[in-house]
Order: C-alpha cells, then structure tokens, then sequence
C-alpha cells in the first residue's frame, strides 16, 4: 500500500508521532491545537484532525498542514507525491457536519493546473444519498472542477440509517482500479475504502539489459571470416534432417562470429541528455549559476539584473534550439508511420493501449491463449491430404513451390526493412546481419530450397515469441487482449517468399473472389466499405 489517509484521527499536539508510527511509512499530520476550557479534564479541544501515512520509498512535498485553530470549518492537509517522477496530488479531509467544503475546492481548483492526477478523500458529512441541497452543490462542484465521485455507496452505518459521507474524488474516474469496501464497519460506524489508482505507464530511468556490443566491430573482418566459414558447409543437401542440421550449423556460424567481435555485455541504459543541449548551452549554464551564487553572495543588485538578463537570453536559446532540432529530426521522416513514431517518443502522441502484462501475468495469458488455439481439433494428417489431393476441376496445373534464387533471398532479405526490429529469437537478428546481406543470401537461398524440396518447414523456426497487445485501454480480461508471434527474422525472408508464389499462382489462375479485400495488393477495408456502400444503393434502386 502506498498511501493510508485517515480522517477525525482525535490526535493532539501532546502525541507524538512515534506512539502512532506504522514501520515503513512516514507521517503527516494535521492536528486541532485548541486548547479545552480552564475547567475541562482535557487539555487540548478533542475530535478532527486528519493524517496520511506515506510508504517510505516514496518522494512527497507537503503543500498545506496547518494546526487547526479554530473550529466549524472543514480541515485538511495536501500531499504532492512524486509517483515514477509523475506529481500527483492528495487531499485528506474531514469536514464537519453542517459545514460545506469551500476551502478545500478553491485550493483544489488554485493547484490542480500543475497536477495531471488528483485524489481528494474524507469524511464529507454530507449524505450523497440524500436529493437536498448540499449534495447536490457538491456534486455540480466537483464536476466543474472535472473530479469523478467514485461511486462506493454507503459508507457510514448507524442503528437508524446508512449514509454515504466518506467520499473519494479523482480526476480520471477509468483510472480506479479493485475498488474494494470493509464487509463490516472499520472504525466507528465507517467503512474502510481501498483502491488503486493508476497514474500512468512507469518510466524506467536506469535498467540493466544485455546487449552486443559494436563499439569495435570491424565490419570487413566480419564478412570475411562469416564468408570462410560458409564456404565450410556440407552441401548439397538431400534430405530434411540435413537441411535441419545446415541451418543450425548456419546460425552457429553466425553466433559464434558475433561472440568475437560483439560480444555480448551488461550495460546500464540512462536516459539520455537531451540531444540539443550542446556543449556550448551548457557552458552558458554554469556561468548562469555562478552568476547567481556570485549576486546572492554579494548582495548586489546589479549583478542580480545581470543574472536575470542571461537567464532571460539563455532560456530562449534553449528553446529556439530544441524546437530547431525537432522540426530537423521531424522533416527526416520519410513517411507517416515514422511521423507517428516519432511524435509517440516524444509524448506529444498518447499511447493508444498499455502492454497487458501490466494487468495479468504471463503465466494467465499463457493460459488464456493456449485454451483458445485449442478449442477446435486439428487437423488430422490423413484429412490433410485429402484437402491438397482433391483437385479442382477448373485447374490446368498443379501448385508446387519453385526454387528460389539468391538474387530472390537478398531482395526479400531487404525488403524486412524495419518489419524485422528487435531481438530473433534464434540470435540472428536482422540488424546484425544488414552489413552481410549478400553473403548470406546465397546459403540461406540453398538451405530452404532443400526443404522446400523436402516438403519440410524448418523446425528451428517453429518457435517464436508471444507478445500480448491489448484491445482496449485497460484490460479486464485476458479476453481483451490478443497475441502477436514475433518470428526469427530469417524466416520472415522466407515466408515472404512462400507468400508471393502462392499468391501469384492464385491471382494467375483467378481463385480469389473479386470481393476479396484481405491480405491483397490495391484492396483495403476502405474499398471494401465502398463495395458494400455501392451494392446498397444499387439494391435500393433496383
């Protein structure tokens, strides 16, 4: 749990946080510093007061705590938490009852411009069941200050009545997540409430990965050992299990020729310092802060103006830089989709969905996808070869795979371009090998001729890697996500290969439907709305 606010706490100056202190949370308090009546037994006016208790990992500022000295106005303190480097604000209140809550919504509506997620929580006093007029003002209230009342029902439970008193405001309501309310009450007639609240995606600063390292990769010692050790292979290849064995001793090769000369390695990844922020930018900065240590030091009032006046010129540099390097950067795009990308990195352009393994585990989307692949039979063997020995009667020739050339495996090799980005799953990765294209693409062309001619699929790239992507925002169910097979990047080339005699031979021979819109040069789901907008009308005309 990362923060606890209570409310009416009864705590007064004479406590000390240690006789209240939870291990592993820190304490910010705001205690009634009245004192009682000469005559009365206590010494301090009892009742309100509010705290928060914050999970000690955590960064926070406190905005507003003051020592309540009056009674018969609402109390409250204000946290700004800094969540994954997000400030988020907190408001804990107790407002007694028959008194309206102004204070805390001008001081809500005087900070929630700095915060983009806000949380106001307390002991209310006013029903929100009830049709009268403070619930009511309340509600119009919250919603012009665009909060979201989450809606837990009631919360106070007395002998005569259930009142809903304790509320809890956001400014994102689809942020509340496993909202939860105590089965009985928690603490004198009110129920505990427990939620999550989610503030964003969380920005790694500092991660360790394993990478390979090209910082003294030779590229012509490369080509030249990875061409050797090609030229070593056994061929000609006849049957499968040796096409099996000649593309694992290929991507050996290739491996082992990378553990040489780029090695793998640990490395921390930082976020990088803004790259217009040259040298020079920085040198004016530290003139600018010795300036301003120089001006407080002395007193000075002139080098004070000084200082304002460089730090006036220096901002607007600054500015005038980035927005030149961004316009730069940006006119490189070639296309849209790098356009998009672009704009994505900067967080100018939202994240549409979250990855889903922020909601579930691996294992339960494991789960969910395998109950799904598995759901109809497969395909038996013998009905298999029933489907491909029945042959149309319309057909003159028989489909069959042709051979491919290497001058075919080098342009499909290029053509992966950046459809074949990250890591291969069998350690060929694309990106280590776009220096050596034309020396692979020879053995790689005779390695799957020879399973082509084997009527084989390489087993190697059988085995992919799942990555779940989400359907909507914020998942429910495993259901709302879908899986995406990432291949090894030598089997795409390949696939890609397979993919146009197959498609050649079935626009040549004229099997596909005209109204066909998937998976077809020149057709989309806009011509294919068109189509169907088109025999509409024509229906309807007819």
């Amino acid at each position: 749990m990362d923060l606890f606010s209570m409310c009416e706490t009864w705590l007064t100056p004479d406590i000390a946080d240690g006789e209240v202190a939870i291990p592993g949370y820190s304490l910010i308090r705001c205690d009634r510093g009245l004192l009682a009546p000469l005559h009365s037994r206590n010494k301090w006016v009892q009742g309100g007061g509010v705290a928060c208790y914050i999970r000690e990992s955590l960064k926070f500022k406190i905005l507003y705590a003051p020592r309540i000295t009056t009674v018969g106005t609402p109390e409250f303190l204000a946290v700004e938490l800094l969540l994954h480097g997000r400030p988020t604000l907190v408001v804990s209140v107790y407002s007694p009852e028959g008194i309206f809550p102004n204070n805390v919504l001008d001081f809500y509506h005087s900070v929630c411009h700095k915060y983009k997620r806000a949380i106001i929580a307390g002991d209310f006093n006013i029903n929100m069941l009830s049709q009268e007029y403070d619930p009511s003002h309340l509600r119009e209230l919250t919603v012009a200050c665009g909060l979201s009342l989450i809606p837990s029902g009631p919360t106070n439970h007395t002998t005569t009545a259930d009142t809903w008193i304790d509320l809890i405001f956001v400014d994102d309501a689809t942020g509340v997540r496993d909202f939860q309310k105590s089965q009985v009450p928690f603490v004198d007639t009110h129920d505990l409430l427990f939620f999550e609240y989610f503030i964003g995606e969380i920005s790694v600063v500092c991660k360790t990965i394993t990478t390979r390292r090209f910082s003294n990769f030779n590229k012509d010692a490369f080509n030249s050992q990875l061409l050797e050790k090609l030229n070593s292979m056994p061929f000609p290849i006849v049957v499968a299990a040796q096409a099996n064995l000649a593309l694992h001793n290929f991507n050996t090769i290739i491996t082992d020729l990378l553990d040489i000369h780029a090695p793998l390695g640990t490395v921390q990844r930082r976020r990088h310092p803004a790259p217009w922020f040259t040298r020079d930018l920085r040198d004016r900065c530290k003139a600018r802060d010795r300036l301003h240590a120089l001006s407080r030091r002395t007193g000075d009032v002139a080098m004070r103006a000084r200082y304002r006046e460089v730090r006036r010129a220096l901002r607007r540099d600054i500015k005038h830089t980035r927005e030149q390097h961004f316009l730069a950067d940006l006119s490189a795009c070639t296309d849209d989709a790098r356009r998009w990308s672009y704009l994505r990195g900067l967080g100018l352009v939202p994240v549409e969905h979250g990855s889903p393994l922020e909601f579930f585990s691996s294992q339960e989307l494991s789960r969910h996808y395998s109950s799904i692949n598995n759901v109809h039979n497969l395909c038996s063997l013998e009905e298999l070869q029933s489907i491909i020995d029945t042959l149309s009667p319309e057909l003159e020739s028989r489909f069959e795979f042709e051979p491919v050339s290497p001058a075919q495996m080098l342009a499909a090799l290029r053509g992966m371009g950046r459809g074949a980005r990250g890591r291969s799953i069998d350690g060929v990765s694309f990106s280590y090998l776009q220096h050596s294209l034309e020396i692979v693409a020879p053995y790689l062309a005779t390695i799957f001729n020879a399973f082509m001619a084997s009527d084989s699929y390489p087993t190697p790239w059988k085995r992919s890697t799942i990555v779940p992507l989400s359907k909507v925002a914020r998942p429910a169910s495993p259901s709302q996500t879908r899986p995406v097979a990432n291949l090894p990047h030598m089997a795409r080339a390949c696939d890609t290969l397979l993919t146009q005699q197959i498609s050649n031979y079935l626009e040549n021979h004229e099997l596909l439907s005209p109204r066909q819109s998937g998976f077809r040069p020149g057709y989309s789901t806009q011509s294919a709305l068109i189509r169907i907008t088109e025999d509409m009308w024509r229906a309807i005309e007819d």
